[in-house]
């Protein structure tokens, strides 16, 4: 039967007070646990020694994963030797694992322990805990996990790691296309800029609507009908919108559009045009002419008359005309039913095919108390727990998975962690409660 844990997470009174004596005896044991022995000092007082050692740790170690930090002198704990390190430091989502070295009382010689800086130090150890050690007292299986948790979150980071490495390089070279899309307009033409806000009650949303390459996570979509009627001089058109949108474009017969280049942090999706009319399409993720950046735009965008979308997503610029010329259709940018969808859309299919279910109030309680957080119930036990999810069977993270779009997972023995970003999402290694990424 394991003691009463207490996290360094937890502010409750019996938590501050276990912390305050731990504190005070420390002053009186330590000299004999620096010494190598240490049998009389209380279980609290060698933990309260053992998180100092390990926040003394993350703070220095820079290194590979397991090895000391390259600093002048290197860090030797008293009690501890690293088992691993996360690799993850510069996103301050430093996980560590130490076992207690031959310095420490035999009762914890070749024990665990597990402290995670992001999550306002909660502690493991697979050490038998007496009461109020200001540590979670885990089986050595479950260390296991927690160990293997780390390790699969520090590649997971190192992976992100690299793509934004990536982007930047993208981001710093001229791209090719952008100088292709530049030489192919005419000498003489007229700019027209349109703009869709993101703004509630300007443009036309399109609801449940997933379009290839999106990973933006929200949903959101909006839908441009931009109608152009300007046979004096051939057109370009340049399209920016934040979130994704479509913009179905139509000319008048006597309409020569000259280019199009639709620009947004997510990515663009103009259609309508002739075949042979030059479409360039930039955003965060295809980082050509610097994105959505404004120095990104030619010189001659300063030019350009202005318009935004109305309330229904239309734009007229021009007269009206008896006929509208226009290609494409919106089908053609959806993504299929076998696809998983990013954000909200994917995990609406993951509950549908069975892959994960709702927490329930109940679970959601239990997990908050195995974590030594205060426990309650905030509707019917039975009741589903919005945006959190007991992972059934083997997945991937639908992409798109940041801020308001995040997500709780829990992870049950037996079932392999989850593949792809991990994005802003909590990942609780169940039954330990050890929590993973963006913890609370």
């Amino acid at each position: 039967m394991h003691a009463p844990a207490f996290t360094t997470a937890n502010a409750a009174s019996a938590a501050q007070a276990a912390w305050l004596i731990a504190l005070i005896g420390l002053a009186t044991a330590w000299p004999a646990l620096a010494q190598g022995g240490g049998e009389g000092a209380s279980d609290a007082q060698i933990m309260a020694q053992a998180i100092r050692e390990a926040k003394a740790y993350q703070r220095g170690a820079s290194g590979p994963m397991g090895a000391p930090p390259p600093s002048g002198q290197p860090l030797q704990p008293a009690l501890l030797a690293p088992v691993f390190q996360s690799a993850a430091q510069a996103r301050n989502q430093a996980g560590v694992t130490l076992r207690f070295t031959a310095q420490a009382p035999a009762r914890f010689a070749g024990r665990r322990l597990a402290l995670e800086k992001a999550t306002r130090d909660q502690c493991y150890t697979d050490a038998p805990l007496r009461p109020g050690a200001a540590c979670r007292s885990v089986t050595p299986e479950a260390m296991d996990r927690i160990v293997q948790g780390q390790q699969w979150y520090a590649r997971n980071q190192a992976s992100a790691d690299e793509q934004q490495r990536i982007y930047k390089e993208r981001s710093a070279q001229s791209d090719a296309p952008c100088q292709e899309w530049m030489a192919a307009l005419p000498p003489d033409f007229t700019v027209l800029h349109i703009d869709q806000p993101a703004r509630i009650g300007q443009g036309k949303r399109l609801q449940g609507i997933q379009l290839k390459g999106d990973d933006s996570g929200g949903g959101v979509v909006y839908h441009v009908q931009a109608r152009i009627n300007q046979p004096e001089k051939p057109v370009v058109l340049l399209l920016t919108s934040y979130y994704p949108a479509i913009w179905q474009i139509s000319r008048s017969p006597q309409t020569r559009i000259a280019a199009v280049w639709a620009s947004g942090y997510h990515r663009q999706y103009p259609i309508g045009t002739d075949e042979q009319v030059p479409v360039l399409t930039t955003s965060h993720d295809e980082p050509r002419c610097k994105s959505h950046r404004p120095q990104g735009l030619p010189p001659f965008a300063s030019q350009a008359q202005k318009f935004s979308s109305d309330r229904t997503g239309e734009v007229l610029i021009g007269e009206p005309s008896a006929r509208w010329i226009s290609h494409g259709h919106i089908a053609s940018l959806q993504k299929g039913s076998d696809e998983l969808h990013s954000g909200q859309g994917g995990m609406a299919q993951l509950l549908q095919r069975g892959i994960v279910r709702q927490v329930t109030e109940r679970e959601y309680a239990a997990n908050r108390q195995q974590r030594g957080q205060r426990a309650y119930l905030r509707n019917q036990p039975d009741a589903p727990v919005q945006d959190h999810y007991r992972i059934l069977q083997a997945m991937r993270f639908p992409s798109g998975m940041y801020g308001g779009y995040s997500a709780h997972f829990y992870v049950p023995e037996g079932v392999p962690l989850p593949e792809g970003d991990v994005g802003h999402n909590s990942i609780y290694l169940l039954p330990s409660g050890y929590c993973l990424g963006v913890c609370p």
